[in-house]
């Protein structure tokens, strides 16, 4: 996943762990980034396995949608 700096992005991925994070408006460094992976498959594949675990590791919409359900009907008994 490539992302920006900018915004919650660093909260999800961790930069060459999960993707990569750049500064906004930094065409230099996307393209540094992807001729890397483009260059390197292997990392490439790794990101990705990593960044699907990170994925998985998180409530689903159903998940987080039922937590609220009930913390709200908490809230009105």
């Amino acid at each position: 996943m490539l992302a920006t700096t900018a915004g919650a992005a660093p909260e999800l991925i961790t930069h060459d762990r999960e993707g990569a994070l750049v500064p906004p408006n930094d065409a230099e460094s996307i393209a540094a980034v992807l001729t890397r992976w483009a260059r390197d498959r292997a990392h490439l594949a790794e990101l990705s396995r990593a960044a699907r675990r990170r994925a998985l590791a998180f409530p689903t919409w159903h998940e987080t949608a039922a937590t609220i359900r009930a913390y709200l009907l908490g809230l009105a008994a």
